[in-house]
């Protein structure tokens, strides 16, 4: 067995070795690309006017120099504002929940339909003991119920269904 495993990692080896050379990516869509010359090529080397420290400064005239003042900003103040007024809270009625009837599944295996009759299409399964939310009243024999877990709504035929949990 270990002789059979090290034949075939020595032929992996090689396999990787001889086929699996990688030769870069091909793209053929850059390869047609038409290389452009850049314009002119700016030299490297620029010549710099060096500026003499043996001159005067030119004296800035009295209107050049006020136009060279800037504004000063104002300094922040801190604005005191008045506290809102107390508003009392109005105590609401509670919101009357409407608790929806768990159905628990008593056969094997149930079909949930998109209407209440079999000539609707089958949208989903439920297996014995699955719980389902009843959402509506019963309709000539069959319940409209929501799966919880998915969210599926649909109909299944009342003589499936119990209050009772199976367990």
């Amino acid at each position: 067995m270990l002789r059979l495993t090290f034949l075939l990692c020595a032929a992996l080896f090689l396999t990787l070795l001889i086929g699996g050379r990688d030769y870069g990516q091909m793209r053929p869509g850059l390869a047609a690309a038409v290389v452009t010359p850049e314009a002119e090529a700016q030299p490297l080397i620029q010549q710099v006017e060096v500026a003499s420290l043996d001159t005067e400064a030119p004296a800035l005239s009295a209107s050049a120099q006020a136009a060279v003042q800037l504004p000063v900003p104002p300094k922040p103040s801190i604005v005191v504002l008045p506290a809102p007024e107390r508003v009392e809270p109005v105590a609401l009625a509670a919101p009357v929940e409407e608790t929806m009837p768990l159905l628990y599944v008593t056969a094997e295996l149930v079909n949930v339909r998109s209407g209440p009759s079999t000539r609707f299409p089958v949208i989903g399964r439920l297996a014995e003991g699955e719980a389902a939310l009843l959402v509506g009243a019963d309709e000539a024999g069959w319940a409209p119920i929501r799966i919880e877990g998915d969210g599926v709504e649909g109909f299944v035929s009342s003589k499936y269904l119990s209050s009772v949990a199976p367990f």
